[in-house]
């Protein structure tokens, strides 16, 4: 089983000459622990302005996701800039450390949130996105009949989980509405396909995981939370539209 990712960004030695001390021995305790065998800590440490390269956090991150940490103290536009890169992502939580309990703490904490499946969002933005996610990856994007899908088709696996299905007609709707989707009809049934003249919005999309705010606000109203592990197989798509 592959080892599961917890990431830690902390002041250096400098700033704070114990806090690495205690980074070594919790990671000690991390790679002993039953509770903990199937994880490893990433940790990067701030630079004197205590800051870090947010593009490079958030691009291993998103690589691999997993709980994000940061301990105080760290420029609040780290904070904001990380949060932001991986909203729909990964947790960022951001505490004070005393002494490797309290480190301790924040990790066990940061775990079980994301074993949990924080960050929740809302199901219509997750069904959405992997709807997007599918066409994409099967190049429906119109043009002949082979660039677009059978309405029938699109719940049934292989991107989307058939238990979304009930969710798939009302977000196509939305799709259809904001213009990210077009259909033509064929045997008196519908197929779709992603709009081409929008194309690098919905990569973008796919980037950020955020569609445009019109669009976005309608989504966010779904009161039903799905975790954003069921999106983690849509972190190539980060690379790929960039």
């Amino acid at each position: 089983m592959a080892s599961n990712p917890i990431y830690l960004c902390h002041p250096n030695s400098k700033l704070n000459p114990l806090i690495s001390d205690w980074v070594v021995e919790v990671r000690d305790l991390v790679a002993n622990e039953d509770h903990w065998q199937d994880w490893h800590i990433v940790s990067w440490q701030y630079d004197m302005s205590c800051s870090v390269q947010i593009t490079d956090v958030s691009s291993v991150v998103i690589s691999a996701p997993g709980p994000c940490i940061l301990i105080r103290n760290v420029q609040q536009k780290v904070i904001t800039g990380l949060r932001k890169r991986l909203y729909g992502r990964s947790v960022v939580l951001v505490g004070d450390v005393n002494d490797p309990a309290d480190l301790i703490a924040i990790l066990d904490n940061a775990r079980d949130l994301h074993l949990n499946g924080d960050p929740m969002l809302p199901r219509k933005v997750v069904v959405a996105l992997l709807l997007v996610a599918k066409l994409e990856k099967h190049q429906m994007w119109g043009g002949r009949n082979k660039g677009y899908m059978w309405v029938s088709d699109i719940p049934k696996g292989r991107g989307i989980d058939e238990k979304y299905s009930d969710q798939v007609p009302a977000v196509i709707n939305d799709l259809l509405t904001a213009e990210m989707l077009i259909f033509k009809v064929s045997q008196n049934k519908r197929k779709y396909a992603l709009n081409p003249e929008l194309r690098t919005v919905i990569h973008d999309v796919l980037r950020n995981r955020e569609f445009p705010p019109e669009l976005q606000e309608i989504l966010d109203r779904d009161l039903q939370l799905e975790s954003a592990r069921q999106l983690d197989d849509l972190y190539e798509y980060y690379y790929a539209a960039k």
